[in-house]
């Protein structure tokens, strides 16, 4: 194991068991639950370098829906970021392994990559990543008490009962807190978002990446076989 393999340390939110006991006579099971990866964001874990904070504070700019991203958009094929690439990577590969049982000889890489600022009185707008398998969310700059991450469930809810306990089933929203140095690895088509900074002069800056699986897909003699190789973008 590797130095930066020792750095990885994985977290899930939520529970993977299949049966979970809540009372003396219920039992729930959890069938198709979404796993959420947390990875650093405490005391020893990985921290940001101030040369890789400097180059992505001082990139370029456009205007996005509550806020501002990168004019760039594959960031993390910079030779400036490559350790922090290959870190994210060790982690899409551990979450894509544990969480979504991926076999070997399939991998995820990382597409396109970007950062996100957002200043006192904006936001970031609820979205899901289309065209990726697992999306990552990086927290470069954020202010631990008061910076969350919004993760919301998607579907009509035909019923909406008031609500006396929230929990992971009848709530249509969930929150974490957005730590800097934290990853957060989850299935691409799982809508998010993060509140209005209220903080004066606060601004939060995170680091966002899609993926795509590399290798085959299916098999051959199921007929569903697909053979998937990655394809660098140079950076200009």
């Amino acid at each position: 194991m590797t130095e930066l393999e020792r750095q990885v340390e994985f977290d899930v939110v939520g529970n993977l068991s299949s049966e979970i006991t809540v009372s003396e006579t219920l039992r729930v099971v959890n069938l198709f639950p979404i796993g959420v990866g947390l990875f650093g964001g405490r005391e020893d874990d990985r921290k940001i370098s101030k040369s890789e904070r400097k180059f992505i504070e001082e990139l370029e700019l456009i205007q996005n829906t509550g806020n501002k991203s990168t004019k760039q958009t594959y960031i993390l094929n910079d030779k400036r970021l490559k350790k922090l690439k290959e870190y994210f990577l060790i982690c899409v590969n551990e979450y894509s392994s544990r969480v979504m049982g991926m076999k070997a000889g399939v991998d995820l890489y990382i597409t396109q990559s970007w950062a996100n600022f957002t200043k006192e009185g904006e936001y970031h707008h609820e979205h899901a990543h289309s065209n990726s398998i697992v999306s990552g969310v990086f927290y470069v700059k954020s202010d631990n008490e008061t910076d969350k991450i919004f993760f919301h469930k998607s579907g009509y809810q035909q019923l909406q009962p008031e609500t006396e306990n929230f929990n992971v089933y009848n709530s249509s929203s969930w929150w974490y807190e957005a730590v800097e140095g934290q990853l957060f690895l989850f299935p691409s088509s799982l809508v998010h978002s993060v509140g209005k900074i209220e903080k004066e002069g606060h601004e939060r800056i995170s680091l966002s990446f899609n993926t795509f699986p590399k290798g085959n897909l299916g098999s051959r003699e199921s007929l569903t076989e697909c053979i998937l190789e990655e394809k660098i973008h140079n950076v200009k």
